[in-house]
């Protein structure tokens, strides 16, 4: 291990040793660079169809969904990293609770189809780069 001599111990320095306060805030490298793969990970690794974390908090749930993201991005596996802000407008939903519920699904589905189509290349590009300033056709227009 090096010794590391640190002359400021100021905002930055703190944040370039011990890393941001929340595992999605850090650098994907320095995340690496600290994050130990445990029984947690490897049962999360695991390959079925759902898989729900559960846990107090600051025990690590975004910093071991961050590194599942991290790997699958590394090796060319489709993965979505959704904050609750991308859900926001999900829940503005109406009608009766079944209906609501069902809205709300749609509205999920619709945004995982929207951040894998922005993932998506063609060419080498990312698809929203081949489309960026492209305006959708839109009836009577």
């Amino acid at each position: 291990m090096t010794n590391l001599r640190v002359k400021r111990f100021d905002d930055e320095t703190i944040l370039s040793l011990f890393g941001a306060q929340a595992a999605e805030d850090d650098k994907p490298d320095q995340l690496k660079s600290y994050y130990i793969k445990n029984k947690a990970y490897d049962r999360a690794r695991a390959n079925i169809p759902l898989r729900i974390i559960v846990g107090h908090k600051g025990v690590g749930k975004s910093a071991l969904l961050k590194m599942l993201y991290l790997e699958d991005t590394s090796n060319d596996t489709l993965s979505i990293w959704l904050q609750p802000n991308d859900l926001a407008r999900t829940w503005s939903v109406q009608g009766s609770f079944v209906e609501k519920v069902e809205g709300i699904k749609r509205n999920i589905i619709s945004i995982i189809a929207e951040k894998s189509f922005d993932k998506l290349e063609i060419f080498g590009k990312e698809v929203s780069s081949i489309f960026s300033g492209v305006k959708p056709y839109a009836a009577g227009s």
